[in-house]
């Protein structure tokens, strides 16, 4: 999820400097040509977005990317306008969503706010300072939960028949696939799921489907025969 995410990001970011290619429409006609700085921020993030999707996502992978972000910063060092923090933003972005550096990322973020005050990138940065924040606390509640028992989750239905609580199935390896009909990926896990199940169907494993009627907070267990 983390790098579909931040492609997902950078192409946005990107996109907002960037036009499209000439359209047949009077709008695109109209529209303004991109700024050199654009054009250099979209030629760094199709390198970027190439080596992420070829699972390239270390710092060591990504330098000569990083080195560019950096002279294309100091380049236009003079420059405080919309279009150079849109670099500064997506710099910050990798730190933070791909080689997930949160401290490296939030003093790159506190340079945004100070040094482009007023732009649409410095707005967005309490946004992903927050998410940052909630992801550490993230970690930090699943590492604490290492080596306790697992909370417990009471089913309101289950094709399993009987099944009511989480804690009924104690004595095995539980795997819990957490899904909603409108997400994807998930839809998408299912076959592996069902690879799962089959290989370990004579072994005290158990593999339940979690799901949840949209906007409620009930729970429903169902087998992975999907």
């Amino acid at each position: 999820m983390k790098i579909r995410y931040t492609l997902a990001a950078l192409a946005l970011g990107a996109s907002t400097l960037v036009t499209a290619p000439a359209q047949e429409t009077a709008a695109a006609t109209m529209a303004p040509a991109p700024s050199p700085v654009a054009l250099e921020l979209r030629t760094i993030v199709d390198k970027v977005t190439a080596k992420l999707r070829s699972g390239q996502t270390s710092a060591t992978d990504l330098a000569p990317e990083l080195a560019e972000f950096e002279a294309l910063l100091a380049k236009y060092a003079d420059d405080k306008s919309d279009d150079v923090a849109q670099v500064a933003f997506m710099h910050a972005l990798l730190y933070v969503q791909v080689l997930e550096d949160a401290e490296k990322g939030r003093a790159l973020l506190a340079d945004l706010q100070k040094n482009f005050p007023g732009t649409k990138a410095a707005a967005s940065v309490p946004r992903v300072l927050e998410q940052i924040e909630r992801a550490a606390k993230a970690e930090q509640t699943l590492a604490s939960l290492i080596g306790k028992p697992a909370p417990e989750i009471n089913f309101t239905w289950s094709d399993k028949g009987d099944l009511t609580t989480l804690s009924a199935l104690k004595g095995n390896v539980v795997v819990l696939d957490f899904w909603a009909t409108w997400c994807g990926p998930c839809i998408r896990s299912f076959p592996h799921v069902r690879e799962l199940t089959a290989r370990y169907k004579d072994s005290p494993v158990v593999i339940i489907g979690v799901t949840s009627l949209q906007g409620e907070a009930a729970h429903r267990a169902v087998c992975p025969r999907r």
